[in-house]
């Protein structure tokens, strides 16, 4: 029951696995699996029967990815009745607390551990890479899920390459890309520290690692810690990108098949016509986004449960078009100013989801808005249909450049007539 493992790999069978066919009760075996700070406990259970709750409060076990007394310390579970832990991966330190009550007994679990040095073929749904201690010269990681429908997400925990000592060049990097060709195209080349966490995803099932040390340079060894997991890609929904099509249908994701979207999504879509006389409208058929209290308010979307935002443009730096969420309202029609939308689609990590939404995304032409370049003699500019009233929903954008003789100059702008509806939210600016 329990116990410190040091070799490079080995076997954890409950207590009586083999002998009497079930454990026994008031157990609480603890199990260290320590390596060195260079290498990777890697842990997988094979076989798995403890007693069942809804939360595990009877017999259980509990993962921790190093010390489980230290607070700040990553921890997986509890897990109980059939259902196994998922394959993990920690850094020098992985402990193993199984417990038990005073009642139920079953069989137990199996589980196989081995270890790994610098870099490595990494297939776990969960795991942490931290930077070795050793003086190797490249470690590569290669993070891999057999299920295509997944993507990966790499979150940088804390980063510290040591460079501060290079003054010509950047001693350590790491490069974050896709798959083996993206050398020159990667996800992200980091050579500088990061004071904040960052997180990176993948596009298919499969992201690499590579950490580059200038060994020469003693005083400037790298430290970073990872944490990487299996999310929802493109293949399941989640995110894709649409370029150059008329129309097309964004759902959300449904992996398990019961109509309720997953939790802890990032979802982003991005959507790009083909012609800069182009713009986009997005109609929702149905919409069914957890929040507290439905709530539909924008601010409370983001705080107080899942939520949808559209941007006018190709990144989250556009200008923002809508904060979506609720569980009761279809939301209104929404038209582009640009030729081109971004929505990013987050959840959050209870267990309170809803049925997603489905909506349907369009290219048109534009009916007004553009650019237009001012001179000496008065022009004018008008809403659609003008003076016989304008239609919903409606989003113009001008742009009224003044030139003279190359040079910019300052413009008049008079408004004759103003009659809009405020009351339902319609303004200029």
């Amino acid at each position: 029951c329990g116990g410190e493992l040091e070799n490079e790999s080995g076997i954890i069978y409950s207590p009586n696995y083999f002998t009497q066919g079930s454990y026994s009760n008031d157990l609480t075996c603890i199990y260290r699996i320590r390596r060195k700070p260079d290498e990777y406990v890697q842990i997988e259970f094979e076989e798995f029967d403890l007693e069942h709750h809804t939360n595990c409060l009877f017999d259980s076990v509990n993962i921790y990815l190093g010390d489980h007394q230290n607070s700040s310390t990553k921890h997986y579970g509890p897990y109980c009745g059939v259902l196994a832990p998922p394959r993990l991966v920690s850094n020098e330190l992985l402990t193993i607390v199984f417990h038990t009550d005073l009642m139920v007994t079953k069989r137990g679990f199996k589980a196989r551990y081995n270890v790994t040095k610098c870099g490595g073929n990494l297939t776990e749904p969960i795991g942490e890479i931290v930077s070795p201690s050793g003086s190797q010269s490249e470690c590569v990681w290669n993070i891999f899920f057999a299920d295509e429908r997944m993507s990966v997400s790499l979150q940088i925990i804390e980063m510290n390459l040591g460079n501060e000592h290079c003054r010509y060049y950047c001693c350590n990097n790491l490069k974050i890309m896709e798959n083996q060709n993206d050398h020159h195209f990667p996800l992200a080349y980091l050579c500088n520290n990061l004071t904040e966490e960052v997180t990176f995803k993948s596009t298919g099932n499969q992201m690499i690692i590579s950490l580059m040390h200038d060994t020469w340079q003693v005083s400037s060894m790298p430290q970073f810690r990872l944490r990487y997991w299996a999310s929802p890609g493109p293949k399941a929904n989640c995110g894709g990108h649409f370029d150059g099509q008329i129309e097309g249908v964004i759902v959300t994701p449904d992996l398990d098949g019961d109509s309720f979207y997953e939790k802890q999504l990032d979802c982003i879509w991005t959507i790009a016509g083909l012609g800069e006389n182009q713009i986009l409208s997005l109609e929702f058929e149905r919409f069914d986004v957890a929040t507290s209290d439905n709530e539909t308010d924008p601010e409370r979307c983001i705080h107080g449960g899942d939520y949808l935002q559209i941007f006018d443009g190709t990144t989250m730096h556009a200008q923002q078009l809508a904060i979506l969420c609720g569980r009761t309202m279809i939301p209104e029609k929404l038209i582009s100013t640009t030729n081109s939308l971004l929505l990013q689609f987050i959840t959050n990590i209870d267990d309170r989801t809803g049925h997603g939404f489905r909506a349907h995304f369009r290219v048109e032409n534009r009916t007004c808005g553009g650019t237009i370049t001012s001179s000496e003699i008065p022009s004018s500019l008008s809403s659609p249909q003008y003076p016989n009233g304008y239609e919903r929903p409606l989003q113009c954008s001008w742009e009224i450049l003044g030139v003279l003789n190359y040079y910019q100059v300052p413009l008049i702008l008079k408004f004759q007539d103003l009659d809009l509806d405020c009351s339902h939210g319609d303004y200029v600016q």
